[in-house]
């Protein structure tokens, strides 16, 4: 053995264990300083470490810090994940929230007679649903009270389009192909499409609608009868001529239209404006 190696009876004391040259010394050669020493020293494993480390934080007041720590670890991976989710799909998103607020407007009056109707009012929503309050004042007239109905196709179509924007938007959020992404940009766009069809349906629904809650001829006996009835209970006066002044208003679209609409669009610019972003990154 070379001589530069100390000798291992020299090293037999515990004060020249902590020489850093000789501890160098038997390493390089590959020898075990605390077999060669005669010391019953173990040396500590990197898991017998943190096993140290953790049980000193949980020692004492470290237990609430070391909780402290484990949560805001959590919470910190926890949004670079959703950062890394909705990085470069911002427009996505705003897009797919404003499709579902525009699903739930759906659901609201989109037409309302008002004071048109001599006999009442009905209010329609996009699915042609009606909700009509009337007094039947021709109801013992010759001539039946008319009725009306509004098709509920364009809100069922809009409600199909909404379906699909959403969950492409969302499958596409994950897997970022660009097909879904060609999907998600059509979707929005009929969505917007199929939302002013519908508000433009009802509206030309509003006449027929007004006739429903309206009496026919004031010259028939059973009308008359009606209106009678109806001045007697208080609901209303009698309309005889010259006797007060009148003021009604058309069957007109509601501010829920003017919403969705709204709503529907700017999701579709939204959609538009991340499609060509995403086309401009990929290009550079």
């Amino acid at each position: 053995m070379p001589s530069a190696i100390p000798c291992v009876g020299s090293l037999r004391e515990r004060r020249n264990f902590d020489d850093p040259l000789a501890r160098k010394a038997f390493r390089l050669y590959g020898f075990d300083t605390t077999a060669h020493l005669g010391l019953d020293v173990v040396q500590p494993t990197p898991w017998q470490n943190r096993a140290a480390l953790l049980e000193q934080v949980d020692s004492g007041d470290g237990v609430g810090r070391r909780r402290w720590i484990d949560v805001r670890t959590q919470v910190l991976s926890g949004g670079q994940r959703v950062r890394a989710v909705f990085r470069g799909n911002w427009g996505y998103l705003c897009a797919a929230v404003g499709c579902i607020l525009t699903f739930v407007l759906l659901f609201q009056p989109w037409l309302a007679t008002g004071t048109a109707g001599t006999d009442g009012s009905i209010y329609a929503n996009a699915f042609g649903r009606l909700h009509v309050t009337t007094f039947y004042v021709d109801l013992w007239a010759q001539t039946p009270p008319p009725t009306s109905s509004a098709s509920g196709v364009w809100g069922i179509l809009t409600s199909v389009a909404i379906f699909v924007a959403v969950c492409s938007l969302v499958v596409n959020w994950v897997t970022r192909t660009e097909v879904l992404t060609h999907v998600a940009t059509v979707a929005t766009f009929f969505v917007a499409v199929l939302t002013i069809a519908t508000a433009v349906y009802l509206d030309s629904k509003g006449d027929d609608l007004t006739r429903a809650v309206s009496f026919g001829s004031a010259r028939d006996p059973g009308t008359q009868i009606g209106l009678l009835l109806r001045w007697a209970k208080g609901h209303s006066t009698y309309p005889a001529p010259g006797f007060r002044q009148v003021s009604w208003a058309t069957a007109s679209l509601t501010s829920y239209v003017v919403l969705a609409c709204a709503i529907s669009m700017a999701s579709t610019m939204a959609a538009v404006a991340q499609w060509i972003q995403g086309r401009r990154n990929h290009r550079a």
